[in-house]
């Protein structure tokens, strides 16, 4: 137990510290060596460990353990859809269905799902108010047709995604056993903190990228050689690449997010009108993080949404 207590210390200490508010109450001190977390949060995770452990199956010891790793197994992902995908691998392990899914105007669309013959799957569209809180899918305000594809299958919950603190979508579960609930109410939380900060996170890589590209001899030499950089090339000067990945990131943030009004804009034209709040949200994000209009110029965005919303057309815009 000494060993087990030291990995859920550490690993609460790394990753999830906002995420266990929820566990906290009035207990008693709990006295654990060399550890930060609070003796409440450690308790919970304790008490939950010893109700629902199944000795033959271990799942919740197991799963604690994989969100130990998650800080490894994220640190380099800096795409959405890959992000999604491990998401889904992670809790495809431990739950026997997992659907992750988009709020989109009045409804949310299956973004992806685990492969399963009845239970929701990519594509699907549910007509649903966005919602922010945990629930059994019974109290939830998803539509009958759903509620009736999970009867009589105990341990469905939705558990709602946000980013930048606001309802972005929920993800659908069946867990494998009750217990399991905390560590997908974990592992969602670290998915919606990890999506909001995605675009920090691929500015930093990208910082790091160019500095060391700006240090290698073949970069000095051009640099002194009196090389200018240029949109269609990215260039030798990190801050124009970094605008550039930064705005085709939004661009492509924009299109995630807003699938039917972008499909119909495709269709129909007139994209900057029907994705207006998102693209001025956008672009001001894009303005605060690069505030010098001169040396970056407002066609870097222009062109993101152009290549990545618009596929190329800019007539459609």
């Amino acid at each position: 137990m000494n060993e087990l207590v030291e990995l859920l210390a550490n690993f609460i200490n790394t990753k999830i510290e906002q995420s266990l508010q929820d566990f906290k109450k009035e207990i008693s001190e709990v006295p654990v060596k060399s550890q930060g977390v609070s003796s409440e949060e450690l308790e919970r995770m304790l008490e939950v460990l010893n109700q629902h452990e199944e000795p033959e199956k271990g799942y919740l010891v197991e799963a604690m353990a994989r969100l130990g790793g998650i800080e490894e197994e994220w640190a380099g992902i800096s795409d959405q859809v890959n992000l999604i995908e491990s998401f889904l691998k992670i809790c495809g392990d431990f739950c026997d269905y997992n659907g992750f899914f988009i709020f989109k105007g009045d409804g949310a669309s299956c973004y992806d799902a685990t492969s399963h013959k009845v239970f929701p799957q990519k594509g699907m569209v549910v007509q649903v108010e966005r919602f922010d809180r945990v629930m059994a899918l019974a109290d939830s305000p998803l539509p009958g047709e759903i509620k009736d594809q999970f009867k009589e299958i105990s341990d469905v919950y939705v558990l709602p995604l946000t980013l930048k603190f606001k309802p972005a979508g929920f993800v659908l579960t069946v867990l494998s056993e009750s217990g399991l609930l905390d560590f997908m109410k974990t592992v969602v939380s670290l998915m919606s903190r990890e999506l909001t900060l995605m675009p920090y996170k691929a500015k930093a890589l990208l910082a790091k990228t160019a500095a060391a590209r700006d240090s290698s001899p073949s970069v000095q030499s051009k640099a002194s050689s009196g090389s200018r950089a240029s949109i269609s090339s990215i260039g030798m000067e990190s801050p124009l690449e970094r605008a550039i990945r930064y705005a085709k990131l939004l661009a492509s943030e924009i299109k995630l997010y807003n699938e039917k009004a972008v499909a119909r804009g495709l269709q129909e034209g007139g994209l900057r009108k029907l994705l207006s709040v998102d693209i001025e949200r956008s672009f001001n994000s894009f303005r605060e993080r690069f505030p010098n209009s001169e040396e970056i110029p407002d066609r870097i965005f222009d062109e993101a949404l152009i290549q990545y919303v618009a596929n190329g057309n800019a007539d459609l815009m």
